[in-house]
């Protein structure tokens, strides 16, 4: 065992990367779950969730599609609840390349934090579609056309993890 279990950890996710990037799928995955189980054993959070996100893309990467969903999803609701945006963002990216979107637990946990992966534009018309007013409503009080309020809100349904307005407000209901 080396002294410095996370940085041990971080060498292992480094050559997972590499792994990855040269078409060695199934190398990159044992590896980065090796990386996993020494971040969680050196309780070290972030190098945790990052391992997570790298294994969930050699997963995918491999063709283990489910598995590498499942991780990618954890790494989303992980992320999403300690605030870390770009990790949310990551996740996202990769969900959306194996062909689904993030769940509506990681988007739960997104909102619970302010919305960690939605703009300040964003925010705002979620805040204003919680409170029931309608696209034309929403975009006569924010100056913008309806046209641009929809298409915010398609992103921000895809950010989420929702299909509509309904979903949205449960979302928003259970995350306050």
């Amino acid at each position: 065992d080396l002294a410095l279990p996370l940085g041990a950890a971080r060498a292992l996710r480094a050559k997972a990367l590499v792994a990855l990037a040269t078409g060695e799928f199934l190398v990159a995955a044992e590896l980065a779950e090796q990386a996993v189980h020494g971040a969680h054993a050196a309780r070290g959070r972030l190098d945790l969730v990052e391992g997570e996100l790298l294994l969930g893309q050699a997963l995918v990467a491999d063709g283990r599609i489910d598995a590498g969903v499942a991780a990618l999803q954890s790494v989303a609701a992980d992320a999403g609840a300690s605030g870390a945006v770009a990790l949310v963002d990551a996740a996202a990216r990769e969900l959306r390349r194996a062909g689904t979107r993030v769940s509506r637990r990681a988007g739960a946990a997104a909102v619970a934090r302010g919305g960690a992966s939605l703009s300040a534009r964003e925010q705002e018309i979620v805040a204003l579609v919680a409170e029931g007013r309608t696209n034309k409503e929403v975009a006569a009080t924010l100056f913008l056309s309806e046209k641009t309020v929809e298409n915010n809100l398609s992103r921000i349904y895809a950010k989420l993890g929702v299909r509509s307005r309904t979903e949205l407000a449960a979302m928003l209901k259970s995350g306050s």
